[in-house]
């Protein structure tokens, strides 16, 4: 390799260094019902989705014996199969040829069950509350999609809340808080340029 290399901004490892992580496998079954009103698209969604060997991933963790999350190191685990069954609703709608926006609800249970060869680790507990029906989370989110056509410019900005996952773990105890609320924001600018090669 020539030119300039620098060091990965984000490592992940597993949290079990004697378990190997495995591919997750999701299986979803899902059915919507759509219909455009005053020029806005109104969708229901309902959803049933099975994840195999779900993978978790811990920001900002300390562990001892690990690399601190605080220098972009994740830990990596296979926390059992996840099931859950839900709801949503959605409202998109194009302003103009330039503008788009779209606001998303949606409402499941989740449920996880751990399976035999699951490791257990007291300072990644994920916090269930053990509730046989599952647990409720909801997510919002919103997109709002703007594109200049003379500078084949795309910007994009979305954000999203969801409410009822389990908060990082408790220096105290080690044991997860559930019913956390956590959001996340992004932006993105896309430019494409169309040239014409001269011989």
């Amino acid at each position: 390799a020539t030119g300039l290399l620098l060091p990965p901004q984000r490592t992940f490892s597993s949290a079990d260094p004697a378990t190997p992580l495995r591919a997750e496998r999701a299986n979803q079954a899902a059915v919507t019902l759509e219909r455009d009103v005053a020029g806005a698209t109104l969708a229901v969604r309902g959803f049933r989705q099975r994840v195999s060997d779900q993978l978790a991933t811990w920001f900002d963790t300390a562990i001892p014996g690990e690399p601190s999350g605080s220098v972009g190191h994740y830990l990596l685990a296979n926390v059992g199969t996840v099931y859950a069954t839900g709801w949503a609703a959605s409202v998109r709608r194009s302003a103009t040829h330039r503008l788009a926006g779209s606001l998303e609800y949606s409402s499941a249970r989740v449920r996880l069950a751990g399976d035999g060869d699951r490791p257990s680790w007291s300072a990644l507990d994920t916090g269930g509350t053990g509730n046989s029906d599952g647990d409720r989370v909801q997510n919002l989110s919103a997109a709002l999609e703007a594109t200049v056509p003379e500078s084949s410019t795309r910007v994009v900005v979305s954000y999203r809340t969801a409410m009822g996952l389990p908060s990082p773990p408790l220096p105290a105890t080690g044991q997860a808080v559930r019913g956390s609320v956590d959001s996340r924001f992004d932006v993105q600018v896309r430019q494409s340029q169309i040239g014409r090669a001269h011989v």
